[in-house]
């Protein structure tokens, strides 16, 4: 199952994507759920993931990538500054080339 945890991207700012999403989640809720922005991720990391994935076009210092690593989550992340600086490529996780 993928959880997918967050508000709106401005990478999509008319919200098509997200409202794509939505639909799938709807169509099948056992594989996908949405669970839109929310002010406590820990009941869902690590005890409800196996992964964290952060699949961003750009970044600052991800916030939520270090709070994955620090529940001991292995993180798959894009190439972007940032998570390049804080996943260690094979180690604590994979970092797109």
């Amino acid at each position: 199952m993928l959880v997918a945890v967050g508000p709106q991207s401005r990478e999509d700012p008319d919200g098509r994507f997200k409202r794509e999403l939505v639909d799938l989640a709807a169509r099948d809720p056992t594989r996908l759920r949405i669970e839109g922005e929310i002010q406590d991720v820990a009941p869902l990391l690590p005890a409800a993931a196996d992964v964290f994935v952060m699949p961003s076009q750009s970044e600052g210092l991800p916030n939520a990538v270090l709070e994955a690593m620090a529940c001991g989550l292995p993180c798959v992340t894009t190439n972007v500054s940032g998570t390049r600086e804080l996943v260690e490529d094979g180690i604590t996780g994979y970092c797109s080339p």
